[in-house]
């Protein structure tokens, strides 16, 4: 797949997910749907975090060579990446610490900006990498193991679908 197919989709996966959360109202948008289950704006708050980690790495691929090395193998797809997570988590990845959301913006709207700003931040950091390093640079995935820049941007865009099927559920149980 071509990486403009590739950022397609990633941009796909964020607009489908900004309209369901556009349809939230205010105090529903922050409303967790039950105990230990993140609301809407936290699964937000998450991808942004995930997102704001891979901006740093993508702006500074000599440090991704230099501490996980590089891969001299084709990188996989959207959907063995997807598939090796759901094998991995059984589809419920525990987040790790440094991406639980801890606070999120005051309102919908700015949460939404936030998101979209970082996405932005993001697009722009794929694109100042070359084909050689999305094929050849690599970082650890917490559950499925060091993986490919390419690899990452097909699991960043499962990643999005996810919380959109969250946040999707918690639509629909308001309903």
């Amino acid at each position: 797949m071509m990486i403009k197919d590739i950022l397609n989709k990633y941009q796909g996966a964020n607009d489908a997910l900004v309209n369901t959360a556009n349809l939230f109202t205010e105090d529903t948008f922050f409303r967790r749907p039950a105990e230990g289950k993140w609301s809407a704006a936290e699964n937000i708050e998450h991808l942004v975090l995930v997102t704001k980690s891979m901006v740093v790495l993508f702006s500074k691929p000599e440090v991704m060579v230099e501490r996980w090395g590089t891969v001299d193998r084709p990188s996989r797809g959207y959907d063995e990446i997807a598939e090796a997570y759901i094998k991995a988590t059984n589809g419920a990845g525990k987040s790790p610490e440094r991406a639980v959301p801890q606070a999120t913006e005051p309102t919908q709207a700015s949460q939404l900006n936030k998101f979209k700003q970082m996405n932005e931040e993001y697009l722009k950091a794929v694109g100042s990498l070359t084909e050689s390093q999305l094929n050849t640079c690599q970082v650890p995935h917490p559950f499925i193991g060091n993986i490919t820049v390419k690899e990452v941007l097909h699991f960043m865009t499962f990643h999005i679908s996810h919380h959109h099927k969250a946040i999707a559920e918690i639509l629909k149980g308001l309903n």
